[in-house]
C-alpha cells in the first residue's frame, strides 16, 4: 500500500500518487493525465524507493502480479513511464537505466501542503505582483478600490461556504487523500458494517479466481476473517441482527443468503431461491428485507419482494409487493433512505431512471432521468449520493444543478458508503481495462491475437472492409480512432467527457450515436453532422438492406422499433428491446417472448433455437448477426457459439485469463473482433479530507 503523500511535486510535474494524476506544475489539475493502473503501481514504487538501485526482478515481484511480469513488460512500462514524463535516456533527470542492473529513481521529491493552501500561496506570491506591477503609486484611489472589492469577495466566500455547509452538512468538505483500509490481493468491493460499526464486511475474489467470498476485518486493524463459502457472484448486502443477508449465485442457481455473524464462523445458510441474480443486492428498510428478481416468462419486467428479518433460525417468508413489475433492462441498485426505496433503473441501452417509492404506498415516482447509464448510488445521513460516467459523486437534487461533490478524487471510485456521520468509504482500482482481439483463422478453428496493444480501455467496434473504428481513451478523453491497413488515428476531438454509446458503418460513413443522438462522422476532419431528427434518441441502431432501425423506449409506450423510410420516422413493431439484421428479416428481442425471433419481410414470427443462449437483455454487444449468421458469447465457460443460417452450429475457445465483454464482426462475417476485460486489484478505501501541513 502507498505511503506517500496525497499530492508530491518532481522536476516540473505534479502527482497525485492515490489516483495517478499527472499534471505540469505550472498548470491547473483539470488538465492532469490519469495513467493506467500498471503505470500508476510503477511510478508510486519508483516515488518510494528513491535513489535506489531496483533490479528488474524486483519490480516484476514488487510491481507484477505474479506470473505476469516479463524483462519485456518492465522495459516497455518504463519506456512509456519516460515518455509520459518527457524524459531523455542519455539525460535522464527522472529514470537513469544503470546498464545490465535496471533502473534507479533520480528526481527529489516535494512533498505539497494542502491544494486550497498552494492556491492561497499562488494568489499571495503571484496575483498580487502582477497587481503591483499596474503602478498603483500613479493611482492612489485604484488602492482603496481593490482592497474593497477584495475584502467583499472574500465576506461573500465567507457566507457562501457557511450556508454550503449549513444546507449540505460536513459531508461536503473536500477530500484530497485516500487511505487504504484493506489489505488483500485481488479485488474487493461493496463495504458495509455492522450496526455497531466496528466490523468491516467486503466482498473478495482472489487473483487468478472467478470466485467471491465475504471477508470480515475489525474497523481498527488489519487482520480479515474469510467466512465460508465461495460464489459465483455477489449482491450488495443488509446487516440485521448481527446477520448478513444477501443474494448471491451458486453452482446450483440464484439463492437468498443470511449469514451468521460469529467467531468462528460458520456456514452460510439459505433462506430462499430466486429466478435471477441481480446486482442490486438487498436492502433493509424497517422490518422488511427488500429486494427484486425477474418476473416469470418476460425478458425486462422484475418483481420488488420483501419479508420480515426472519428471528434466529426461522424460516425466511417472501411475498411479492402488491404492485406493477417494474420495467426495465437492468437494475443497478436498490437502497432504502428515510422511509423510502430508490432504485437505480436501466430502461434502455444508454438511459437511466431514478425512482422512488415511500413505504406504504404501490407506485413508484420518477425523480430523474440520465441520458445515460448510471449505477453508482449511495446514501447518508444527509441524502442521496450519485456518480456519472468520469464525475465525482454529487449529491442528488431533482434539478440536476448541484455543484457540490466529494471532489475529484471521487471520480472513478465504486461502492460508496458513509461510516457514521459523514466519512465516506468506497473502493478504489475497481475499473477494469478493456482490449481487442483480432480473430485469426486456426487449424482447429479460431485463433486470437491482441490488436493494437495500448494500455488503454478499447472498445465498441464497428468493422467494414479494412477500416475498423473504435473508442478509446489513449489521448486522455475517449475518443473515436479509425485503424485502417496498419495505419492508426485519432478522428474525433471531443471536449469533456461525452457518453459515445455506439458505433456502425451505414452507405460508407461511420454513424455515431453520443449522448443518445445520431451522428455521421467525418474520418477526415472528424466533423459531427446530425442524421436523425432531434426527437429520435436511440437505444439500439442497426442498418439493414440500407435502411436504418433503432429501438427506443418511452415511459408511456415502452420499447418500439422505428425506422427511417421516405425521410420520416415510421413506427416498425412495439414491444422490441433488441434489433439485427438478418438476410430476409430481422432479429428481434421482445420482452414477452423468451430468446430471439426472426422476423420475416412477410410478416412471420420464427422464434430461433440457439444452444444455450443465456445472454441478458442488458447485454445489447455480447450477441450479433451477420450474412453468415448469429453469435453470441457465453461469458460464463468463456465460449463463442455460432449458429449459421443454415442451422449449422460451432462453438470456439475464447483466449483465457480475461472476462470476454463484447464480440463485434463486419456485415460479410470475415472479420471479428473480441472486446475482453483486464480485472484490476481494487482496494477499500477511505476519504480523507486536507492534512494539516
Amino acid at each position: 500500500m502507498s505511503k506517500l503523500e496525497p499530492l508530491v511535486q518532481f522536476g516540473r510535474w505534479r502527482y497525485r500518487a492515490s489516483v495517478g494524476k499527472l499534471w505540469p506544475a505550472d498548470a491547473d489539475e483539470s488538465v492532469a493525465a490519469l495513467l493506467e493502473p500498471r503505470l500508476q503501481k510503477l511510478l508510486n514504487y519508483f516515488l518510494l524507493h528513491p535513489n535506489q538501485l531496483l533490479t528488474k526482478n524486483q519490480l516484476i515481484e514488487d510491481v507484477w502480479p505474479a506470473g505476469e511480469g516479463t524483462d519485456g513488460a518492465v522495459m516497455r512500462a518504463v519506456g512509456a513511464l519516460r515518455k509520459l514524463l518527457q524524459d531523455n535516456t542519455q539525460a535522464p533527470v527522472f529514470i537513469a537505466t544503470i546498464p545490465k542492473k535496471g533502473y534507479c529513481w533520480l528526481a527529489e521529491l516535494e512533498p505539497l501542503t494542502t491544494p486550497q493552501a498552494e492556491q492561497n500561496r499562488q494568489f499571495e506570491h503571484g496575483n498580487s505582483a502582477q497587481i503591483r506591477g499596474v503602478g498603483l503609486q500613479r493611482y492612489p484611489n485604484r488602492q482603496f478600490i481593490l482592497l474593497a472589492v477584495l475584502s467583499l469577495l472574500i465576506s461573500c466566500g465567507i457566507v457562501a461556504y457557511g450556508l454550503t455547509h449549513l444546507t449540505l452538512g460536513a459531508a461536503q468538505q473536500s477530500f484530497h487523500h485516500l487511505e487504504p483500509i484493506s489489505a488483500l490481493n485481488g479485488r474487493e468491493r461493496l463495504p458495509l458494517w455492522d450496526s455497531s460499526q466496528q466490523q468491516m464486511f467486503y466482498q473478495h475474489q482472489r487473483n487468478g479466481q472467478s470466485k467471491w467470498q465475504w471477508v470480515a476485518q475489525p474497523s481498527q486493524q488489519v487482520s480479515p476473517v474469510f467466512l465460508p463459502g465461495s460464489y459465483k457472484a455477489l449482491g450488495p448486502a443488509s446487516f440485521a441482527d448481527n446477520n448478513l443477508y444477501f443474494s448471491a449465485l451458486t453452482e446450483e442457481g440464484c439463492g437468498i443468503f443470511q449469514q451468521a455473524v460469529t467467531l468462528p464462523p460458520l456456514p452460510a445458510r439459505q433462506l430462499a431461491v430466486c429466478r435471477q441474480w441481480l446486482p442490486s443486492g438487498m436492502t433493509l428498510l424497517g422490518e422488511h428485507l427488500y429486494w427484486l428478481d425477474a418476473v416469470p416468462d418476460r425478458q425486462a419486467q422484475f418483481q420488488l419482494w420483501r419479508a420480515t428479518v426472519p428471528v434466529g433460525h426461522a424460516p425466511l417468508q417472501p411475498e411479492a409487493v402488491p404492485m406493477e413489475a417494474i420495467a426495465a433492462l437492468a437494475i443497478h441498485r436498490l437502497i432504502a433512505h428515510e422511509g423510502s426505496l430508490y432504485l437505480l433503473v436501466q430502461v434502455s441501452f444508454s438511459q437511466t431512471q431514478l425512482i422512488r417509492m415511500h413505504s406504504g404506498e404501490k407506485d413508484w415516482q420518477l425523480m430523474k432521468q440520465y441520458p445515460q447509464v448510471v449505477i453508482e448510488l449511495a446514501e447518508s445521513r444527509k441524502g442521496l449520493w450519485l456518480s456519472q460516467s468520469q464525475q465525482p459523486y454529487q449529491p442528488f437534487t431533482p434539478m440536476g444543478n448541484n455543484a457540490a461533490s466529494l471532489g475529484p478524487l471521487s471520480v472513478g471510485l465504486r461502492d460508496l458508503i458513509f461510516v457514521g456521520p459523514a466519512e465516506p468509504v468506497a473502493v478504489s482500482g475497481a475499473k477494469p481495462i478493456d482490449d481487442l482481439w483480432f480473430a485469426t483463422k486456426a487449424a482447429d478453428g479460431l485463433g486470437w491475437q491482441h490488436w493494437y496493444p495500448s494500455n488503454r480501455t478499447e472498445r465498441l467496434a464497428a468493422v467494414s472492409g479494412t477500416q475498423v473504428a473504435f473508442v478509446s481513451n489513449r489521448s486522455g478523453n475517449e475518443q473515436i480512432w479509425l485503424a485502417q491497413r496498419g495505419h492508426l488515428q485519432q478522428v474525433t476531438s471531443l471536449a469533456g467527457h461525452q457518453q459515445i454509446q455506439q458505433l456502425l458503418w451505414f452507405r460508407q460513413h461511420l454513424l455515431a450515436v453520443i449522448n443518445r443522438k445520431v451522428f455521421q462522422l467525418n474520418t477526415e476532419t472528424g466533423q459531427l453532422q446530425a442524421l436523425l431528427p432531434p426527437e429520435v434518441e436511440p437505444s439500439q441502431l442497426e442498418v439493414c438492406r440500407q435502411q436504418l432501425y433503432w429501438t427506443q423506449f418511452d415511459g408511456k409506450t415502452g420499447w418500439q422499433l422505428y425506422r427511417m423510410a421516405a425521410n420520416r420516422v415510421e413506427l416498425v413493431l412495439d414491444d422490441v428491446l433488441d434489433v439485427r439484421c438478418a438476410p430476409d428479416g430481422l432479429v428481434i428481442r421482445r420482452d414477452r417472448v423468451a430468446g430471439l425471433q426472426l422476423w420475416r419481410q412477410d410478416g412471420r414470427f420464427l422464434s430461433l433455437s440457439l444452444p444455450g443462449f443465456s445472454v441478458p437483455a442488458v447485454e445489447r454487444h455480447q450477441w450479433l448477426t451477420n450474412d453468415l449468421g448469429i453469435a453470441w458469447l457465453d461469458t460464463a465457460v468463456g465460449t463463442l457459439s455460432f449458429m449459421s443460417w443454415q442451422d449449422e452450429y460451432q462453438q470456439f475457445e475464447l483466449p483465457a485469463g480475461q472476462a470476454p465483454t463484447a464480440i463485434y464482426s463486419d456485415r460479410s462475417g470475415s472479420q471479428w473482433l473480441l472486446q475482453q476485460s483486464r480485472q484490476q486489484d481494487s482496494d477499500v478505501v477511505r476519504l480523507l479530507p486536507d492534512r494539516t501541513p
